[in-house]
């Protein structure tokens, strides 16, 4: 997994972040990818999930690009969390939430999140609710909304 000129190496965890997935795309991000929606295979895989790879990796969704980060509403304030996964324990946290925060969410901007927040409040996989997360912080918006 590549992240800014990182890279990342995932443990034997069979890309479980691409199965199961209920991904979220505007439609700037579907036109980019050539699909009206994103939907997962029978088995639940990515459709775009190819031999152990992204295939549209360039192109992929702010959602992919943010995990193992995800964002949720906490007591009302839009934060980060950070899902566990094989890969989280040699993130160096600030540095990629620095990045999310003045090159990134400034590029999609508060609706985008808004939409995001309110596609996972009705579409998200119901075993979510028993992955361990740890909540980072709220969001720092780095530019004029």
């Amino acid at each position: 997994m590549r992240w800014f000129g990182v890279h990342l190496e995932c443990g034997p965890c069979n890309n479980a972040c691409c199965h199961s997935e209920n991904i979220y795309a505007d439609s700037d991000e579907l036109l980019k990818l050539g699909v009206v929606e994103i939907t997962n295979l029978d088995d639940g895989r990515c459709r775009f999930l190819r031999d152990g790879f992204c295939s549209v990796f360039d192109s992929r969704p702010l959602e992919c690009r943010l995990f193992p980060f995800d964002i949720k509403l906490i007591a009302g304030k839009t934060t980060w969390i950070i899902w566990d996964c094989l890969a989280t324990p040699r993130i160096d946290v600030d540095k990629f939430l620095d990045h999310f925060e003045y090159d990134l969410l400034p590029k999609h901007g508060p609706h985008y999140v808004k939409c995001y927040l309110s596609h996972h409040d009705f579409n998200e996989p119901p075993q979510y609710r028993y992955m361990n997360h740890r909540i980072l912080r709220e969001i720092k918006w780095h530019a004029p909304l």
